[in-house]
């Protein structure tokens, strides 16, 4: 199997890659609508530019799976952060606009 380089090759190499890090970061959040055929489309898109970036030769296949994994994983941890506080809000207010030591 062949690697190919783009055109301009980077003279430094990146891992992990930016782009498919800020791709699946963006994407994650939408696997949690109820349109799954939209959230399928997004994570199809995701996965080809993560493999753009290795076909034209800007990164290591290693690299594209890192930034994924990284992206997916910080957006899946804003989305429970966020989740967590929505649901420490509707307590409080629920509770009578108090914060109890229990939540």
């Amino acid at each position: 199997m062949q690697v190919r380089v783009g055109k301009f090759p980077l003279k430094d190499y990146s891992f992990p890659s930016g782009h498919t890090t800020a791709i699946f970061a963006f994407v994650t959040p939408f696997l949690f609508l109820p349109a799954k055929g939209v959230a399928l489309l997004l994570i199809i898109f995701a996965g080809l530019a993560a493999f753009s970036r290795v076909y034209w030769g800007y990164h290591y296949p290693t690299d594209c799976v890192a930034g994924g994994t990284i992206g997916m994983g910080t957006a899946l941890l804003v989305v429970y952060m966020t989740n967590s506080l929505i649901d420490m809000t509707r307590m409080r207010y629920k509770n009578g606009g108090a914060w109890n030591a229990a939540y």
